[in-house]
């Protein structure tokens, strides 16, 4: 094994909200593990043939797969995307009638390298022992690292990397936790949440609560089960246990509202907000009390779904009203480009899931360079968001990430709230044309049947 330099970790958290869609990026230092598979002679492959293996391979989630052709010794690259952490188990691959089963077994932290020889390709199972192998550095290894599979476990490199939810949980690395989560089955996941949640209650292991408490953020995306809720909130009222931090941001991104985020997200030494614990717990209870309860507290891949097909629905509906009143009109491409890319991300600590917001003092687009908008038309701009209403009081106040981004309820021409999946559509047509304005409201309103039956199911 050669060790080259070394690479500090660095993880930063960049969250953004877009005009057309939120977005939630980690920033990730590059990390992969390249290997170099070889012909039964042991030449190197052809560009062909790596992308003939890379089309084989399954998508394996928390890794981007891709084929390096022109480095002198090209090879299939294993690239970290999201989470930051390169966690490769096994791999098989055919070639020429030959099946060639790869244990890897490698674990890599954000900024390291790895790259690994192939032996010349043949039907047999091997594998890779990792010992001298860090988390981290440049690092190379020769074929002859290769192991017969029988020999799996003979030595400290080729014992297999416990990857069950405990054993995950005790290397303390939440972004690794959420790779392994999610590539787990959805009953191993089940039993992993379960896990997570009686680990927060486990008052004589304070470490072991600690860590459930960051993991549960980190695959919120991840889970469905209401069942959760309510031990996270009686984690809160544990503050000032420095679990309930954790639990606290994990009830933001699962339900995608922001009770006590500015409490808990205060900058060390700055004053405390006028919401405390006991408020921010009693708002998360009225929440689970409110019309729907806490059947759709969480914004899951159900409502992610819902959402997105009724905000393409009104962006449709828009589009027609306007280029029937206005054909040609400067914004028709604009609702066009949205509705196409329209994405929606879970796990965001705010209640604003989508905003469109077009006008002709600000015409934006992230795809395409617009026909100029120029003043004088009857429509001068169009806002539409899809929001997290939730409880109409809360006990801390208005402390929503995103409150001064929001359409006021009074600003909007038109809104409809679904309170049993706690969404609300607010529209705001600026036009001089009432008749526009008329037709785009009836549009809209009609474009939401979808939404409105499902609000009705989903008592």
């Amino acid at each position: 094994m050669t060790k080259v330099s070394g690479t500090a970790r660095v993880v930063a958290l960049v969250i953004v909200l877009g005009i057309a869609m939120p977005l939630h990026a980690q920033i990730c230092p590059p990390s992969n593990i390249k290997y170099t598979p070889r012909t039964s002679s042991g030449a190197f492959l052809s560009a062909g043939d790596l992308e003939a293996l890379r089309a084989q391979l399954p998508e394996i989630f928390g890794l981007d797969t891709w084929v390096d052709s022109t480095s002198t010794a090209p090879g299939l690259v294993f690239r970290n995307s999201y989470p930051c952490e390169v966690d490769l188990r096994d791999v098989t691959l055919v070639h020429r009638g030959m099946r060639m089963h790869l244990w890897f077994d490698v674990l890599l932290l954000p900024g390291g390298f790895l790259t690994i020889d192939g032996l010349p390709f043949q039907d047999a199972d091997f594998v890779f022992d990792r010992s001298g192998i860090s988390a981290e550095w440049i690092q190379s290894a020769p074929a002859s690292s290769w192991r017969p599979i029988g020999e799996m476990g003979r030595t400290p490199g080729t014992t297999p990397l416990a990857r069950d939810c405990p054993s995950t949980l005790r290397l303390d690395d939440a972004g690794l936790l959420a790779i392994r989560v999610g590539r787990q089955s959805p009953s191993e996941r089940r039993q992993c949440v379960a896990y997570l949640v009686s680990a927060l209650s486990d008052t004589a292991k304070a470490e072991l609560r600690e860590r459930a408490a960051k993991g549960i953020p980190a695959i919120a995306s991840l889970i469905d089960d209401a069942a959760v809720l309510d031990p996270l909130i009686r984690c809160v009222a544990h503050y000032p246990d420095p679990a309930a931090w954790y639990c606290n941001l994990a009830l933001n991104y699962l339900t995608s509202h922001s009770y006590g985020y500015q409490f808990f997200m205060r900058p060390a030494g700055a004053p405390a907000p006028a919401s405390d614990p006991q408020r921010i717990v009693d708002d998360w209870r009225s929440y689970l009390s409110r019309p729907g309860g806490a059947r759709h507290a969480i914004f899951d891949a159900f409502l992610r779904e819902q959402s997105l097909h009724a905000m393409q629905d009104v962006v449709n509906a828009l589009r027609r009203a306007i280029g029937t009143a206005l054909p040609g009109h400067p914004i028709l491409p604009y609702l066009d480009e949205y509705a196409a890319h329209l994405q929606i991300q879970g796990g965001l600590p705010w209640e604003t899931i989508l905003d469109f917001h077009n006008s002709e003092a600000q015409p934006h687009s992230a795809f395409f360079a617009p026909r100029e908008w120029l003043p004088g038309t009857p429509l001068q701009g169009v806002r539409v968001q899809l929001l997290r209403p939730g409880i109409p009081r809360p006990a801390t106040g208005d402390t929503s990430t995103d409150h001064a981004l929001r359409l006021s309820a009074e600003a909007a021409t038109y809104r409809e709230e679904f309170r049993n999946l706690d969404l609300e559509i607010r529209l705001q047509i600026t036009t001089t044309d009432e008749t526009l304005r008329a037709a785009a409201v009836k549009e809209v309103r009609d474009a939401l049947a979808g939404l409105r039956a499902a609000d009705r199911t989903g008592r």
